[in-house]
């Protein structure tokens, strides 16, 4: 008797559901992301990230959120969690810089200064889920890290499954 599984998830509702999953660990009392990047031609889990402070130092959730200018300066992001971690344990040295690498953001769109991060790592595809609106004064930096990746050849999904 054959058994009726449901509908395999696309690569994208995979991922995207990983990252997920990944920013429930986030430390920030008010937002949590969470980042997974891919090598997108073996469908492989290169590294995860999500915003927390740095090691050794107090958290959101420890000490409350440290605003400056309407941002929380506690914490690292997702993204750059999750390159750290890649560099910090190895895997940066495998990679073939061209291979698909592919990041899935959970929360929100990268900042600026995570855009210029990616664009030097060789990210070749950003897919990100809005689930954190965006705060005051991000307009302006978002439209000119939009210019800085069309600049780069890089695509910049909003992802609505």
């Amino acid at each position: 008797m054959k058994k009726d599984f449901k509908k395999r998830p696309s690569w994208d509702k995979y991922f995207m559901n990983i990252a997920e999953l990944i920013s429930y660990r986030a430390t920030c009392l008010d937002r949590k992301f969470g980042a997974v990047i891919i090598d997108n031609n073996s469908k492989r889990i290169l590294s995860t990230g999500y915003n927390g402070s740095p090691n050794k130092l107090p958290h959101c959730n420890d000490k409350g959120c440290k605003e400056i200018n309407d941002h929380c300066v506690r914490t690292i992001h997702a993204e750059q969690n999750a390159i750290i971690q890649l560099a910090k344990y190895g895997g940066s040295n495998n990679i073939d810089k061209e291979k698909n690498i592919f990041i899935y953001l959970f929360g929100r769109r990268p900042c600026l200064l995570c855009v210029k991060i990616l664009i030097n790592y060789g990210v070749k595809k950003i897919i990100f889920k809005n689930s954190n609106p965006p705060r005051y004064g991000h307009r302006k930096e978002d439209e000119f890290a939009d210019e800085m990746l069309k600049q780069s050849h890089i695509e910049l999904i909003e992802y609505n499954e």
